[in-house]
């Protein structure tokens, strides 16, 4: 990995990020990150990893947030965004919006809060109508075609909320992949979709409860 890397934030702009040069130690764990890897992820009792963090370069400007200014950035809430190394890659990322096609159709019991469709394949997070006063019991299905809605991978029980953030498709075969954020109360996860969006290709977790 480079010592310093541009990379595209996908809506707009740029930003100039820089591989870590300091070392990190983990009093909690009692583990040390030798410089230029570092945690992917701390909590309360320790950190995970490793991996090679990089950081804004001390004289790069804030990435405006997500909804405001010229670029008009996608909020999937708490001012995540998403951005792209190196910064003229073609992946075709398609930002989705955190409520589109809120309210459509979905099973009789389900309340949609966001619906995304690829290809022959629809994804739906929201709630089922007897959780709705329930903050942790999000859920996303998904169907292909006419087919059945059935939950991705095991459910994630515990989940605020599931946000599709961008979908694209890599291997240009008409059916997209797609990055889902998975709000936890205690911390956040990160899904991505392949061509079976019935299961997780790879995921990523920190916190949680």
């Amino acid at each position: 990995m480079p010592a310093a890397i541009d990379a595209s934030i996908v809506g707009g702009g740029t930003i100039h990020a820089e591989r870590t040069t300091v070392d990190y130690h983990d009093k909690a764990g009692d583990q040390h990150f030798k410089a230029p890897q570092g945690p992917e992820c701390c909590s309360y009792n320790g950190c995970g990893g490793p991996t090679i963090p990089y950081f804004a370069g001390p004289r790069t400007a804030r990435p405006e947030p997500p909804g405001s200014g010229r670029h008009n950035l996608v909020d999937h809430g708490g001012h995540h965004i998403v951005a792209i190394w190196p910064p003229d890659a073609d992946v075709g990322l398609i930002p989705r919006a955190i409520d589109a096609g809120a309210g459509a159709a979905g099973p009789p019991d389900f309340t949609v809060e966001q619906l995304v469709r690829g290809g022959e394949t629809t994804l739906i997070s929201g709630r089922r109508t007897a959780d709705l006063g329930c903050a942790s019991c999000a859920a996303l299905l998904h169907r292909r075609g006419d087919g059945r809605w059935t939950p991705v991978g095991d459910g994630a029980p515990g989940t605020d909320a599931f946000i599709v953030m961008v979908t694209t498709d890599l291997d240009r075969d008409n059916q997209p992949e797609a990055l889902v954020r998975v709000r936890l109360r205690n911390g956040y996860a990160l899904m991505f979709l392949g061509n079976d969006w019935g299961k997780p290709h790879h995921e990523f977790g920190c916190g949680g409860i």
